[in-house]
């Protein structure tokens, strides 16, 4: 579960880039940090080295472990709750829309890999 988790988030990269999350206004709100993508807005918890101090945009420079082992909690205990669901909740919701389109199609599309 890890493994697909870390796959999707940063392709098992140590130091990927820091993604931008953008509003529906196009504004940043929040911005993604290493391997495992951890958003200090949804986890306000995280911070120093599961962090780094490069922004939106700039490669990871904190501690890939201590940011992979904050991401194997977070999912750890999503697995917890949602059972076999957990990488699709990784990311989002894994409910439609009233149109009956995904709210979050990365969640859908993460919680099809774990499945096969």
């Amino acid at each position: 579960m890890a493994a697909v988790t870390w796959q999707g988030e940063s392709s098992f990269s140590l130091n990927p880039i820091n993604s931008p999350n953008y509003n529906k206004s196009g504004q940043l709100w929040s911005v993604d940090y290493g391997p495992f993508q951890i958003n200090n807005i949804l986890q306000p918890t995280a911070a120093g080295s599961v962090l780094g101090t490069n922004g939106v945009n700039q490669a990871f420079n904190g501690n890939p472990d201590a940011n992979i082992t904050f991401g194997i909690t977070l999912l750890k205990n999503l697995n917890t709750q949602f059972g076999n669901n957990a990488p699709g909740y990784y990311v989002g919701s894994l409910k439609n829309n009233a149109a009956g389109n995904p709210i979050n199609a990365n969640a859908q599309k993460r919680e099809a890999t774990w499945n096969s």
